[in-house]
């Protein structure tokens, strides 16, 4: 594993545990989905429609979800990467010289605001394309560790974390382990902060080399 991949799996496990802590001393996420937000720019990676029924589907079946932002199955997503207030006239040339990402689902956890899906890159596609994507003019800029993550989240939390739901997730961490997907095309978006097909503007979709 790359070192910065290493990291980036690091800093999700470090994400749970910040979690628990902050809930254990009463910190309540909150999160209102008819709240205004954004538009934000972002290229993003839809889940193939079979993955995200069953990611999807296991979110529906957690015990004490209910009260929390589910993300429906057609807003499912893999976030490349966030452009916002960059240029964006070379983003379709950079992505499409690239090849296909291919990923691999590891497990269900949490981060002091989401239940989110891990998922591991397969090879350093998805690295290096963010590393193209980070010299655009205008770029906002992140942490190198940040170029290897990738994940998809599936609930916006909101309100108190139960003993139930946490129950749930743990019971359910592995359920799609192992799922793999190749995403061959990319979509640039402007959205809202959960990607809300209705509130979401498609700038351009961008197929990969192959």
């Amino acid at each position: 594993m790359r070192a910065s991949a290493l990291i980036g799996t690091s800093a999700l496990r470090a994400a749970e545990l910040r979690a628990r802590l902050q809930w254990s001393a009463g910190r309540t996420p909150t999160f209102d989905p008819r709240a205004e937000t954004g538009p934000f720019t972002t290229l993003v990676g839809f889940l193939p429609e079979s993955l995200a029924a069953e990611l999807a589907g296991t979110v529906a079946a957690l015990g004490g979800v209910e009260g929390h932002h589910r993300y429906p199955a057609a807003a499912l997503h893999v976030t490349v990467r966030n452009l916002d207030g960059a240029d964006l006239s070379n983003v379709a040339e950079i992505v499409a010289a690239r090849p296909s990402l291919q990923l691999r689902a590891l497990r269900l956890l949490f981060t002091p605001e989401t239940v989110l899906l891990e998922l591991r890159p397969q090879g350093a596609g998805l690295e290096l394309l963010r590393e193209r994507l980070d010299s655009l003019p205008g770029a906002p800029r992140v942490a190198i560790w940040r170029r290897s993550p990738a994940f998809v989240n599936a609930v916006r939390l909101n309100g108190p974390v139960s003993a139930e739901l946490r129950s749930s997730v743990a019971r359910a961490r592995n359920a799609l382990s192992g799922r793999t997907l190749s995403l061959s095309r990319l979509t640039l978006l402007r959205t809202d902060k959960v990607g809300n097909p209705a509130s979401s503007e498609i700038l351009r979709e961008i197929t990969l080399s192959g």
